[in-house]
């Protein structure tokens, strides 16, 4: 029996090879969509689990209006010593340059010499929290020994080659030249791990050499992770944490207050979360969004939910071809359980075929998208989660696509069928209509969703943090002994007739900046900024307007010690006036700085648009800075970089030279959702496109259902134009309902996604018009060429039609 099902579902698809092809060409391309996705998901899910006891970890953390990343040193310790609930606890951070940036570091080894950024430092007790696996050396001593550093893998390769690194000796220049001995080497870090590094230093090399406050209870600089013995102890100890800092921290009465009304506090975040559903300051790395995770988890499955909407429709249009069939197989006693077996076996093998085709189709195209989103992901088809997985999915769609189309056509009563009485019924074509509503629907949605979202990060991309970053390239400024020669290499390089401009800085606009608190001297309150150091070229390069005041210049000598610049949002910080020649206080890491306000300039997006204008205070220091900003003529950079370059070694400057554009680096602030749109638009092009074929595979079956009265029409004198109205107004109808459905839907979701931004556009109604009309022309477009090819026949072969 099961032979002659196979035989007749082989026989039953070469007869109906179009309606078969489009069934399993739709299906596959959804399922290779819906496989990808999955596996993107999977990955960014997967963030920081590889570690043995990964859900018994996690970060402390400071929350208030400005919530950020990093707590002081000695927690970690005391946490353990404290808490008998902890198992224990590491405290790591980057090796920050000055202004808190990620420094270029020169490492030597030999007569090999390279620039790095991947340095981190950390307690002895790393390998006790994480799983990093350490290909050689001893974790429990390899960060014991005072002037020891652990590289990772590919930087042994990358330095030693094919030697044994152990107890080889780098150089590493950082202020000064600092010796290290390799103690260790570390497998690569992995990509889901939500920090990363290339060389970890041990504390105790480093504080040997700082006498400040860095790693005391004054100084909120660090990372800091707590191992605990059960996880179900972290909301305890989260509560006991603000109580527990006062043995520690001598905390002034205002944030004492707000420690015990809960507003201010530390607070514990599990590892496993930080990647997704983390976005605080001074983050390690660039987070995902798990809204993105629902956002795609959705769109694999309406991609599915189309293609499968596409079998229904065309399995239950065509049940009139096999009506008789069906009426002779029951009158020749098959029962109803076995026909609805026949259908469902059929199903079966059409989803089975398109999942073949599907998983070729996936490794066809999987380079593309690991390209797009910058992953790698790969399938072991051994895996038996892989195998799992899979026949979860085949019994899934063989259900969820079959099983009307299989009682729809097992339903059919033998007495009518032999009456001729085949058609489908209203309730058939009802159904019909249905599914073509809700894949339109999707599919229009979909379409003013990418609009929407490219709208978000064109804005994003385009605002520029309002700052004029045209035209500028950023220079590092690796040599910390070159400062004092800064002055002297800007009047060389404006020589250069394509040097319209240039300025140094300690920050760049768009990254990270360093926050310290300043106050009012009438007042005893202080408040956190944001801290920038630049030199007087500054707001004449990025053509930023002083609302008060003046800017700094030369013309005073004053402007090179104490006195200050704020931005708008941090003049309306205290009870004054007016900011411009007020005194304040600044606790510049360990030094107060007591100064005048002399300019108050307008508000500036030095971070990303992700994040709300910050209070800024702003400084001449030419001891903090780590950037050059040249303004050039794009149209000879090359030539301009080589002059930068040459002068530069005229000076001898001890550094590598290199540069990129500002407006490169204010773009990949936003990488994640740059990709994020672009998988969109793919993933919403595929699934408009298995909507296409299910609409054409439905035009192509009601226009030979209507063969005999479109040659009737054609003989009394129809044209062609008409016979295209006729048979496509009724496709078009359902095609605008569809239209209506998914504009109200698409608002309340796209306006909900539009929150996670600080700033973001309007919604416009033009927007859902020019989704609409998009919809409504691939519909048009989709139902114009088998209706113009049925309406241009001879109107005698289609009287002849059978």
């Amino acid at each position: 029996m099961i032979r002659s099902y196979i035989i007749t579902a082989i026989r039953n698809a070469i007869r109906n090879k179009a309606f078969s092809l489009i069934n399993i060409f739709g299906l596959s391309i959804g399922i290779a969509c819906s496989i990808y996705i999955t596996y993107w998901v999977r990955d960014e899910l997967s963030f920081d689990k590889f570690h043995d006891k990964s859900e018994q970890i996690f970060r402390v953390y400071w929350q208030d209006d400005n919530a950020q990343t990093r707590t002081p040193h000695p927690m970690a310790q005391a946490l353990v010593a404290d808490f008998p609930e902890i198992e224990n606890a590491v405290s790591l951070s980057p090796i920050w340059g000055p202004g808190l940036t990620i420094p270029i570091i020169p490492v030597k080894y030999e007569d090999k010499r390279f620039e790095e950024s991947g340095f981190y430092s950390a307690d002895t007790t790393f390998f006790k929290i994480f799983s990093f696996k350490l290909l050689k050396g001893n974790p429990a001593t390899a960060l014991k020994e005072s002037g020891g550093v652990i590289i990772s893998e590919k930087m042994a390769l990358k330095y030693f080659g094919n030697e044994d690194p152990l107890d080889k000796m780098i150089t590493i220049t950082y202020g000064k030249e600092i010796n290290l001995k390799v103690t260790g080497v570390i497998e690569n870090i992995s990509h889901n791990s939500h920090f990363k590094f290339d060389f970890l230093i041990s504390y105790l090399t480093l504080k040997s050499s700082d006498s400040g406050e860095y790693y005391t209870w004054a100084d909120f600089g660090h990372f800091n992770y707590i191992l605990l013995k059960n996880k179900e102890d972290a909301i305890r100890i989260e509560k006991l944490l603000n109580e527990w800092s006062k043995k520690y921290i001598d905390w002034p009465e205002k944030y004492r207050l707000a420690l015990e009304s809960g507003i201010i506090g530390f607070k514990l975040q599990a590892i496993t979360d930080i990647h997704l559903h983390s976005n605080l300051k001074w983050e390690l790395e660039q987070n995902g969004n798990y809204s993105y995770i629902w956002i795609f988890s959705t769109l694999a499955l309406l991609i599915i939910v189309i293609a499968c909407i596409n079998f229904m429709n065309l399995s239950t249009a065509k049940s009139s071809k096999r009506a008789k069939e069906i009426g002779i197989r029951k009158v020749s006693g098959a029962k109803k359980r076995q026909v609805l077996g026949q259908f469902m076996g059929e199903s079966f093998l059409t989803v089975l075929l398109s999942l073949f085709i599907a998983i070729i189709l996936f490794e066809i195209f999987r380079p593309a998208f690991n390209n797009l989103t910058l992953k790698q992901i790969t399938i072991n088809y051994s895996d038996l989660r892989f195998i799992i997985d899979i026949i979860i999915l085949l019994i899934t769609i063989t259900v969820f696509a079959g099983i009307y189309p299989a009682f729809f056509m097992a339903r059919f009563k033998p007495n009518d069928v032999l009456k001729g009485n085949t058609k489908s019924g209203v309730s058939g074509i009802t159904f019909r209509r249905i599914m073509v509503i809700i894949q339109f629907s999707i599919s229009t949605a979909l379409i003013i969703g990418t609009l929407i979202v490219s709208q978000q990060i064109n804005f994003l991309n385009n605002e520029k943090l309002g700052v004029d970053s045209n035209q500028i390239i950023v220079v590092p400024i690796k040599d910390n002994g070159f400062l004092p020669h800064i002055e002297s290499l800007e009047e060389e390089l404006l020589k250069n007739k394509n040097i319209y401009g240039v300025s140094a800085i300690s920050n760049i606009p768009g990254r990270q900046f360093n926050q310290n608190p300043i106050r009012w001297s009438h007042a005893e309150e202080y408040e956190p900024v944001s801290e920038l150091h630049i030199d007087y070229n500054f707001f004449k390069l990025l053509n930023l307007r002083m609302l008060d005041g003046r800017e700094f210049s030369k013309d005073f000598i004053t402007d090179s010690l104490d006195v200050f610049i704020l931005n708008e949002t941090a003049s309306k910080l205290f009870d004054w006036k007016s900011a411009v020649n007020e005194i304040i206080i600044w606790d510049d890491d360990e030094i107060q700085r007591k100064g005048k306000v002399i300019g108050i300039v307008e508000d500036f997006h030095f971070q990303s648009l992700r994040r709300n204008i910050e209070p800024l205070i702003i400084k001449v220091s030419p001891s903090e800075y780590n950037y050059l900003l040249i303004k050039i003529n794009t149209d000879k950079t090359s030539l301009v970089n080589a002059d930068i370059k040459s002068k530069l070694e005229e000076m001898n400057y001890n550094g590598d030279y290199s540069s990129f554009f500002l407006n490169d680096d204010i773009s990949n602030l936003y990488s994640t959702e740059n990709q994020m749109r672009k998988m969109f638009f793919y993933f919403t092009l595929f699934a408009i496109f298995i909507s296409c074929l299910g609409l054409f595979g439905l035009t192509l079956f009601m226009t030979e259902q209507r063969t005999k009265e479109i040659g009737i029409r054609r003989v009394h004198g129809s044209s062609i134009v008409d016979i295209m109205i006729i048979l496509s107004k009724e496709f078009l109808k359902w095609v605008l309902l569809a239209i209506l459905i998914a504009i109200p839907v698409s608002y309340f979701i796209m306006q909900n996604w539009l929150q996670s931004f600080a700033f973001k556009i309007d919604l416009k109604w033009w927007v859902f018009g020019i989704a609409s009309i998009l919809s409504f022309l691939i519909a048009i477009l989709t139902i114009s060429y088998q209706t113009y090819k049925t309406a241009i026949k001879n109107p005698v072969d289609s009287l002849r039609y059978e």
